[in-house]
C-alpha cells in the first residue's frame, strides 16, 4: 500500500528554509482574521469597560453618538495606545448612591491615548483628576466639554503627570474640593493647551489652570474663574510657562485676579487681562521672573497694582499697554521689590486713590525706557504718573510723561528728568 504523505510548502528565505504543512485549515484558523482597527461601542457602560480591557494597541473605539455612558464604577485603566472617538457622547458617574470615588478615565504610564469629542461630566475623585487622570501617559484631548468635575486635591477636570495636549475644549464649573491646585487642569509635567475656554472654575491655587512645569497656553480664554492665588492661572516654580494670544477676563482672587506667577521663567505674549480683580495684582501678581511682551492690561482693579503687582524681576517690552486700571497704590503697575525694566509701554488713564496713578515704585530699581505715561491720576502731589517711594526710578530715552492729574512724578526731586 502506498503511504500518502501530507503536502509541504518550502520557502527559501534570507535566513534559510522554512517548511510548513500545506493542508486544509482548521475551523479555528479559518475563522481567525486580522483584528479590526475600529470597534463600535454600544450605549452601555459595561460594554465600554469590556472594550477598553480588550483593546489592542492602535485600535479606535467609536462611541455611540450622543450617548451618556453612566458609570457605576471606575472604567479599566488604559495601558495601551488607543483612540477614543466620542462622537459627542458623555462619561458621567451614576447619580444614585454615594458619591463616586474614581476618575472617569485613567491613563497609565507608556500609553498614548487620543480622545476626541468626548464630554466629561460630574466626575468625582478623592485626590486627582475628576475627569481624566494621566499617570505618566501621553494624552491628547480634542474638543469636548468638561463640566462639574471635582477632585479632592489636584486637577478638578484633568490631572496630568505625563504629556498632555488639549485643543478646542471647554472647562466649566470644575472644582477642587479641599482647595489646593488646578480647578480645571493641574499640569505636573508637559502640557500644551490651545483654543480652549475656562469659565467659573475654582481652586485655592489656579482657579482655571495650575502649572507646575512646562506649559504652553495659546489662544485660550479664562473668564470668571476664582481662587485665593491666581483666579485664572497659577504658575509655580520650575519649568517654562508661555502664554500667548489669550484672554483673562473677569477672574477673581486675593493674589493675582487674572494670574499669579511664582515661576522661574514665565512669559505673557500678546495676552489680554481685562476686568480682573484682587487685593494684590488685579491682572497679574508676580513673585518671580516675569516677561510681558505686548498685550493689553485694562480695567483691572486691586488695592496694590491694579494692572500688575510685581515683587521680583519684571521686564515689559513690545508696547504693553496699561489702560483704565485702578488701585490704592499703583493703578497701572506696583513695583514692590527687586528690579523692573519697562520699555515702550503705554500707561494711560489709570488711577490710584492714594499714590501712583500710573506707576507706584518701592523697589530696588525701575528703569523706564521710551514709555508713554499720560492722563493717569492720583490725589494732588501723589504722582498721577509715577510715585517713587524709594528714589530708584531711572528714565532712559525720550519718555513721554505729561498731563497726569496729581503730578507727573512725585516726589519731583526723586525722578531725575521728570517735572511735576
Amino acid at each position: 500500500m502506498r503511504v500518502k504523505f501530507a503536502k509541504t510548502m518550502i520557502t527559501v528565505t534570507a535566513t534559510g528554509l522554512a517548511i510548513a504543512a500545506a493542508g486544509p485549515l482548521t475551523a479555528q484558523a479559518a475563522q481567525a482574521g486580522p483584528v479590526s482597527n475600529t470597534v463600535s461601542v454600544p450605549c452601555n457602560a459595561t460594554t465600554l469597560a469590556t472594550d477598553i480591557t480588550g483593546a489592542a494597541s492602535g485600535q479606535t473605539l467609536q462611541l455611540t453618538p450622543g450617548c451618556t455612558y453612566v458609570l457605576t464604577s471606575a472604567l479599566p485603566s488604559i495601558g495601551t495606545d488607543l483612540t477614543i472617538q466620542g462622537n459627542s457622547s458623555t462619561l458621567e458617574p451614576s447619580p444614585t448612591g454615594s458619591p463616586p470615588d474614581f476618575s472617569l478615565l485613567e491613563v497609565t504610564s507608556g500609553a498614548n491615548v487620543t480622545i476626541s469629542s468626548l464630554n466629561f461630566r460630574n466626575g468625582y475623585a478623592t485626590e486627582y483628576g475628576g475627569g481624566i487622570y494621566n499617570d505618566g501617559g501621553a494624552v491628547t484631548v480634542n474638543g469636548g466639554t468638561f463640566s462639574g468635575n471635582t477632585a479632592g486635591e489636584e486637577g478638578g477636570a484633568i490631572y496630568n503627570d505625563g504629556a498632555l495636549s488639549v485643543t478646542g475644549s471647554t472647562f466649566t464649573g470644575n472644582h477642587i474640593r479641599l482647595g489646593y491646585y488646578g480647578g480645571a487642569i493641574y499640569n505636573g509635567y508637559d502640557a500644551t493647551i490651545s483654543r480652549s475656554t475656562f469659565t467659573a472654575n475654582s481652586a485655592e491655587y489656579g482657579g482655571g489652570v495650575y502649572s507646575d512645569y512646562n506649559t504652553v497656553l495659546t489662544s485660550s480664554v479664562f473668564s470668571r474663574n476664582n481662587a485665593l492665588y491666581g483666579g485664572g492661572l497659577y504658575v509655580y516654580d520650575s519649568g517654562i510657562t508661555t502664554v500667548s494670544t489669550s484672554s483673562f477676563l473677569g477672574n477673581e482672587a486675593e493674589y493675582g485676579g487674572g494670574a499669579y506667577n511664582y515661576g522661574y521663567a514665565t512669559t505673557f505674549l500678546s495676552t489680554l487681562f481685562g476686568s480682573n480683580s484682587a487685593e494684590y495684582g488685579g491682572g497679574i501678581d508676580s513673585h518671580y521672573y516675569l516677561t510681558l511682551i505686548g498685550g493689553s492690561i485694562y480695567g483691572n482693579n486691586a488695592v496694590y497694582g491694579g494692572g500688575v503687582y510685581t515683587f521680583d524681576d519684571l521686564v515689559t517690552t513690545g508696547g504693553t499697554s496699561f489702560t483704565g486700571n485702578t488701585a490704592e497704590y499703583g493703578g497701572g503697575l506696583d513695583v514692590a521689590d527687586d528690579y523692573a525694566t519697562v520699555t515702550s509701554a503705554i500707561f494711560h488713564a489709570n488711577s490710584a486713590s492714594d499714590e501712583g496713578g500710573g506707576i507706584y515704585v518701592d523697589a530696588d530699581h525701575l528703569t523706564l525706557q521710551t514709555d508713554s505715561i499720560t492722563y493717569n491720576s492720583a490725589p494732588y502731589g501723589d504722582g498721577g504718573g509715577v510715585f517713587d517711594e524709594s528714589g530708584t526710578v531711572s528714565l532712559v530715552g525720550p519718555n513721554l510723561i505729561f498731563q497726569n492729574p496729581g503730578g507727573n512724578c512725585a516726589p519731583v526731586s526723586l525722578v531725575d528728568g521728570c517735572t511735576g
